[in-house]
C-alpha cells in the first residue's frame, strides 16, 4: 500500500511526496525526511492511500527549520471509499491515561485497545493505548497527545480485533492553563466488556463539571426533570449527529428501529458551526441534532435539554438547507 503526502501553505501547495511504498506498522513511529518546495507556513497537509489495505495514523509532526506543526488523524483511510482527507494543524494535550484491569478471571487483553475522549467543546479521535493488551488485575498507566477536548465529561474503549477485556477503572489526567493537574475517574460500575472496535464501552461522569464521578449531591426538586431523568441526559457538542454517534451506542442502525426516545443537552451558541442540515421536524441520523433542533425552532440559540425521538428512517426528508452564518 502506497502513502503519499502534499503540504498546503500560505503561499503554494506542494506537489505530492512519497511517504512508503508498504504502509506503516501497527503502532510504529516512522521519522521521514522530505525535501520540498517551500510552501509558506504550513496549514495543512493532505494524505493519499493507493492500494486495497486500509491505513490509519494517530498523529503526524512537521518539522522545517525552528517550526513544527501537529497533525491529528481521523478515520482510517482504503480505497475506493476513502483514498484521501486533509488534516489541519492541530494544538494538542498531553493526557496521562491510567487503566485498571478487573481481577476477575480472563478479564485481560493481548489486543490493541484504544481510547475516545469526550469533552464539551470536542471529541477526539479513536488514540492507541497500548498495542500489547492489559494483563487481567494490571495497573498500567499510558500519555496520549491529542487535540483539547474541554471539560472531559466521557471515555470510549475499543479492542482492535474481538476479545472479552473487563477494565474496572479509568484515570485520566491533564494539566489546566493554571497549572494545575485535573482528573477524573471513570469507573466501570456494571463490570461490561469491551469486545471489539465495533461492541464497545463508553463510560460518561455522572456530574461533568465535578472532577470525580460522584452523583451530584445538590437537590433537585425544583427542577423540571427528576434525578432519574437527569442521570439519562445525553451531552453533545454542536456537531454530534446520530449516525456512528457512541452516545447512542457503539453501532446504531435506524433501519431496524420502530421508536425511541433520549434526552439531550446541547450547547450554547451552535449557530457558530457551519453545518448543513437536512430536513425540517424530521431529520436523516446524518443531520446535526443541536443545529437541526435550532432551524426547527425547538430550541434557542442558548442550548438547553431536548428530547430526540427516533423513527425507522425515511427514503426522503423534504425542506432543509445548507446554513450560511455571517456576522
Amino acid at each position: 500500500m502506497k502513502v503519499s503526502i502534499s503540504f498546503i501553505g500560505t503561499e503554494s501547495v506542494s506537489s505530492e511526496y512519497t511517504l512508503s511504498q508498504n504502509g506503516f506498522k501497527l503502532g510504529s513511529l516512522e521519522k521521514i525526511r522530505i525535501f520540498a518546495e517551500d510552501v509558506g507556513n504550513l496549514q495543512s497537509i493532505k494524505l493519499r492511500v493507493a492500494g486495497n489495505d486500509s491505513y490509519g495514523c494517530s498523529t503526524i509532526r512537521i518539522e522545517s527549520e525552528m517550526n513544527y506543526w501537529t497533525f491529528e488523524c481521523r478515520e482510517p483511510l482504503q480505497c475506493p471509499r476513502n483514498c484521501q482527507t486533509e488534516l489541519t494543524v492541530t494544538n494538542m494535550e498531553n493526557y496521562d491515561v491510567t487503566v485498571k484491569t478487573s481481577s476477575l478471571d480472563n478479564s485481560g487483553t493481548t489486543l490493541p485497545v484504544y481510547i475516545v475522549l469526550w469533552g464539551n467543546s470536542k471529541k477526539s479521535p479513536k488514540k492507541l493505548l497500548t498495542d500489547r493488551g492489559f494483563p487481567t488485575g494490571s495497573l498500567v498507566q499510558s500519555t496520549i497527545s491529542t487535540l483539547d477536548v474541554g471539560n472531559l465529561y466521557a471515555i470510549s474503549l475499543y479492542l482492535n480485533g474481538d476479545d472479552m477485556w473487563r477494565p474496572e477503572e479509568i484515570i485520566v489526567k491533564k494539566i489546566n492553563s493554571l497549572g494545575e493537574s485535573v482528573e477524573k475517574v471513570f469507573k466501570n460500575l456494571g463490570n461490561s466488556i469491551v469486545a471489539s472496535l465495533e461492541k464497545g464501552l463508553t463510560i460518561k461522569l455522572k456530574n461533568p463539571d465535578s472532577d470525580s464521578d460522584s452523583d451530584e449531591s445538590d437537590d433537585a426538586s425544583n427542577s423540571l426533570l427528576d434525578r432519574n431523568d437527569q442521570q439519562r441526559i445525553i451531552k453533545l457538542s454542536c456537531t454530534d449527529y446520530l449516525k456512528d454517534n457512541e452516545n447512542f451506542g457503539p453501532s446504531y442502525g435506524t433501519s431496524n428501529v420502530n421508536y425511541l426516545m433520549f434526552l439531550v443537552s446541547c450547547p450554547h451558541d451552535c449557530m457558530r458551526e457551519p453545518q448543513k442540515t437536512i430536513g425540517l421536524s424530521i431529520h436523516p441520523e446524518e443531520s446535526p441534532i443541536c443545529i437541526s433542533a435550532i432551524v426547527d425552532r425547538a430550541m434557542s440559540y442558548y442550548g438547553g435539554i431536548i428530547s430526540v425521538n427516533i423513527f425507522k428512517g425515511l427514503p426522503s426528508y423534504s425542506g432543509g438547507q445548507k446554513m450560511y452564518i455571517i456576522f
